[in-house]
């Protein structure tokens, strides 16, 4: 959704009795926090993801949102109020997707490596979704073109790190151009965040320590991958992003003090889930009972 309809949208689900997870924080936490919100309904199914961000808010992408409805398409199997997005618009989203979760796999240094480390964290079937774009679509879009409106999506260097990743797979699949810009991976060194996130997972104790950082903690709903990712610097893409004096450091900052604020948040959150009931129930026993 855009940003300025989450609200609405929200209570649509609600109002299809969808809830946010118990014991997890309420909307306005996500939005200033994260990049989307999940709704689970009471009778099963599958969960409903809102979005209204392509990226975290530890990155600095900007509002992409507005570009992508701008370019959709009718989605005339799914009736004619919802809309899909555009060919290229859907490469996007799938590498910034593959980016966000797995884009540390493709700067390991050789490809059993990353092979290992893709289906450690289950991003083999993200990978097979370009690997199949490549497959049916490639052939309709012209690489200039194609190449034009990801770099105004801000999602160039999500491209090669898709790229790298699907020809390690399926490298048929790719066109001349695409094996180019594959090529500009993995970079001469390692870069620090895949050396501490993605040891040699046969190694037992490697493996275990790994198994920590990708376990999500509970209350917290995060990774401490993602926090080691979001607060290390990012490794350069050769062709793709330039450098500028201070720009790491200001970034680096921007996200300690967005953690603090997070961390804040939620034991502000925290803090108020354990005094409400207590306060509600002057008549309960004792803590625990409440």
């Amino acid at each position: 959704m855009r940003r300025h309809q989450v609200v609405a949208a929200a209570e649509a689900l609600e109002e299809a009795a969808y809830h946010l997870p118990p014991g997890t924080p309420p909307l306005s936490y996500f939005l200033r926090f994260h990049l989307h919100a999940i709704y689970l309904h009471p009778d099963g199914g599958h969960p409903v993801e809102l979005h209204w961000s392509l990226d975290s808010p530890y990155q600095s992408r900007g509002d992409l949102v507005p570009l992508l409805f701008d370019a959709a398409v009718p989605g005339d199997a799914l009736g004619p109020a919802l809309v899909r997005p555009a060919p290229i618009d859907a490469l996007a989203l799938m590498v910034l997707h593959l980016e966000k979760h797995v884009g540390l796999c493709a700067c390991l240094a050789d490809r059993r490596r990353r092979l290992e480390a893709l289906i450690d964290e289950g991003g083999l079937f993200w990978v097979l979704d370009v690997v199949r774009w490549f497959r049916k679509m490639s052939a309709a879009s012209s690489p200039d073109a194609l190449l034009e409106r990801i770099r105004r999506l801000s999602a160039e260097r999500s491209l090669v790190i898709g790229l790298r990743l699907a020809q390690d797979v399926d490298a048929e699949c790719l066109p001349p151009w695409a094996l180019e810009l594959a090529a500009r991976l993995p970079g001469a060194r390692t870069p620090l965040a895949a050396r501490v996130l993605y040891p040699d997972i046969r190694e037992p104790l490697r493996s275990k320590v790994r198994g920590w950082f990708g376990t999500t903690l509970p209350v917290l709903t995060f990774r401490p991958a993602r926090v080691v990712e979001a607060l290390l610097p990012r490794s350069r893409v050769s062709g793709v992003e330039t450098r500028r004096a201070g720009r790491p450091v200001s970034a680096l900052l921007r996200r300690i003090g967005l953690a603090g604020a997070n961390v804040a948040a939620l034991s502000y959150w925290q803090l108020k889930g354990w005094i409400s009931p207590v306060a509600m129930r002057p008549e309960s026993g004792t803590r625990g009972e409440s």
